[in-house]
């Protein structure tokens, strides 16, 4: 009996260790036990993160691991809270809120984006006193908080936008009104490696138009308020004679994992940033020397007719032109324009109310949402609309000063170009923002919908919020 004990514990110790040495080799093994065994070998192992800022000047190589089971498609957004801005998600299918990260001391200027698999967001912090503004990756339940860049100048960054393929970021490196100098960098998610593809310092700097340096010498100041879509700003006035103005490239959107849209908004020393302008950089591999020959205008060559913001369907065919007067006087009539990228004429496919701002965003290749808020009876509606001017639905009406699509008070408004940003990965719900007031006692209510109609749900009342995007399953 000894004997047969002693063989049978020696035959199961040999069973065990052959099942480990399947399951290390990719086989499968059979039972409860190598079930078992396949389930601890599929968890990956958690991975430390760092939050230091990298060395000046240098990036590093992003950590991201997959999800290990599917989740509900949620809303994220920010949230200010007691001097802190605060990253939050919203389950539509579960009603749950949950707090992923808290920012301290970052009021009113925290950008966000969710990445295009819908897993991950990046952070674009400014500087509390005495830090670096820096460029941040969270997944969306809230680990494996990480820092991938600091920026060594004290004026900010901005558009910070993963590559469809996600191997790449691109941002912008302002280094403000004080300074010259600006910059579009790369930084590789696989290595940490970050290099500059446009920069103001190196010959060849696209964007310094003759027209552009003609409106510095006019000696009248030219007064702009524009209110949102890329293009908020208040009483800018021109300056006197002087310095010519600098063009900042700010990302908007990828055409292609090597091919990026920007915002191009001449700076003014002293003055700040006038209306901007639609480019593309064809090559993100194309050194900094040859800047001068990959950056194409996308809207210098069109009849653009009043158009105070921009967008692009994302098949690349179509450029979307929100219109509405920018100042007393202006004859531009507010609405929906719509023209071939590649060149033609717009098309008018709706026409506002007088006295309408409309912003417009193009979530799918068929699909514009568009907002119109009249200004005078404080009423603010969001309509969706096929891109040939066809079945327009209004999806949601209220007595309120406006709705938007982005933070109210983001100078660029980036977040609200991603087409993940105010409609699901699914394309089966839309999300906005509410306003009420304004100034100090503005509010911002998040607002969930469905495409094809029917009442909306009312999500949170949040201080000076904006959507950041929604995540994937």
């Amino acid at each position: 009996m000894h004997y047969k004990s002693v063989r049978a514990l020696l035959f199961c110790g040999f069973l065990g260790l052959i099942a480990v040495l399947m399951a290390a080799c990719g086989l499968q093994t059979t039972g409860e036990t190598g079930a078992a065994l396949l389930s601890a070998t599929a968890q990956m192992p958690f991975v430390n993160t760092s939050q230091s800022c990298p060395a000046q000047g240098q990036g590093r190589a992003a950590v991201m691991p997959a999800f290990p089971h599917p989740q509900h498609q949620s809303v994220v957004y920010l949230r200010h809270q007691n001097a802190a801005e605060i990253l939050s998600s919203y389950d539509p299918l579960t009603g749950n809120k949950r707090d992923l990260l808290t920012i301290p001391d970052d009021i009113y200027n925290v950008e966000a984006h969710v990445s295009p698999d819908g897993h991950w967001v990046t952070i674009v912090r400014t500087a509390p006193q005495g830090q670096h503004p820096a460029i941040q990756l969270i997944r969306v339940d809230g680990k494996y908080i990480q820092t991938l860049y600091c920026s060594p100048t004290a004026e900010g960054l901005s558009g910070a936008l993963l590559s469809p393929d996600q191997r790449y970021l691109v941002f912008n490196e302002g280094k403000g009104q004080s300074m010259p100098g600006d910059a579009l960098k790369l930084l590789d998610m696989k290595t940490g490696k970050v290099q500059t593809i446009l920069s103001s310092l190196q010959p060849g700097y696209p964007g310094m138009a003759s027209s552009q340096q003609a409106s510095v010498k006019s000696s009248a100041p030219v007064s702009y308020h524009l209110l949102q879509g890329g293009m908020r700003y208040a009483s800018l006035s021109m300056p006197h004679p002087g310095q010519p103005p600098v063009t900042e490239y700010i990302p908007l959107k990828w055409a292609s994992n090597s091919s990026v849209y920007m915002l191009g908004m001449p700076v003014i020393p002293g003055s700040g940033a006038v209306p901007h302008q639609l480019y593309q950089l064809l090559d993100i591999k194309k050194p900094v020397t040859q800047q001068s020959t990959d950056v194409k205008s996308i809207t210098a060559p069109l009849k653009q007719d009043g158009c105070q913001s921009y967008d692009i369907t994302p098949d690349h065919q179509k450029l979307i032109c929100s219109a509405y007067p920018m100042f007393g006087g202006d004859p531009t009539l507010p609405g929906v324009n719509v023209e071939p990228i590649s060149g033609g004429s717009l098309q008018s496919i709706f026409t506002a109310p007088t006295g309408s701002q409309v912003y417009a965003r193009a979530p799918r290749a068929q699909t514009i949402l568009f907002i119109v808020n009249t200004i005078p009876t404080h009423v603010a509606r969001l309509y969706s609309i096929n891109a040939n001017g066809t079945g327009l639905k209004l999806l949601a009406s209220a007595n309120a000063s406006e709705y938007y699509y982005a933070s109210y008070g983001n100078l660029t408004d980036l977040n609200s170009y991603l087409p993940w940003t105010n409609v699901s990965h699914d394309g089966k719900h839309y999300a906005i923002l509410e306003g009420s007031g304004s100034g100090a006692t503005l509010t911002s209510t998040l607002i969930i919908g469905n495409v094809n109609g029917g009442a909306p749900t009312t999500v949170s009342t949040i201080h000076s919020g904006s959507i950041v995007g929604w995540t994937a399953a």
